[in-house]
């Protein structure tokens, strides 16, 4: 389908619709067939015709995506670097989701650098995103990413709240997913804060 939405888009000259769907195409080569080359190709040509049409959306979405594929390369500078930039287009063109994914995003990136403060400074501000957008998965999921950077840097009790608060809403609205999230970021703080007993129960609970 996205292939001949592609086809259709450069026949017509429509050069924002050939964005989103070399974008589209992209996460298909990411997600189905792990074919990172494959995804670098299609998102060249994505920023190319974002940069050229003045598409600043899709100019925001391809470089949502070379973020991630720069994460699966390895590259944290450069996934960062991409990561920003489609912060700040999302903040420009008003677009409070791709806000809160890109702040969710970086949190991931900054946790695997080891810069926890700038690691839970993104995933707070994510989690405060989603709480106002009604995504209670995706706050749970920022919940989580604070748990971790808290943990990390030397906070365990304030990791354990941020971890309990992920839990208890992941239980709310049944996301088992979450749930072992959350768990194996709260039995690490407990583990770290010395409450041995209580991290082996909710490590054992987290893995059914």
């Amino acid at each position: 389908m996205y292939e001949a939405l592609l086809t259709w888009a450069h026949e017509t000259h429509q050069p924002t619709v050939e964005c989103a769907a070399l974008n589209r195409l992209a996460r298909l080569a990411e997600t189905d067939q792990l074919d990172v080359e494959a995804q670098a190709s299609l998102l060249e040509r994505a920023l190319s015709i974002a940069r050229a049409s003045g598409d600043h959306v899709g100019l925001g979405e391809t470089e949502w995506n070379l973020s991630r594929l720069s994460l699966y390369r390895l590259d944290l500078e450069a996934g960062r670097a991409h990561g920003e930039r489609a912060l700040a287009l999302a903040h420009t063109h008003g677009q409070p989701e791709h806000v809160a994914r890109n702040r969710n995003w970086l949190s991931i990136i900054e946790l695997l650098a080891g810069r926890y403060a700038d690691a839970e400074a993104h995933a707070e501000a994510a989690r405060t995103a989603y709480a106002e957008l009604g995504d209670r998965v995706m706050e749970a999921d920022s919940l989580v990413q604070m748990a971790a950077a808290r943990t990390r840097s030397g906070h365990p009790q304030a990791g354990i709240a941020a971890a309990r608060a992920a839990h208890a809403l992941s239980q709310e609205i049944d996301n088992w997913a979450g749930q072992a999230d959350a768990a194996k970021e709260l039995a690490l703080a407990l583990l770290e804060s010395g409450n041995y007993e209580e991290a082996l129960r909710v490590a054992r609970a987290g893995s059914r």
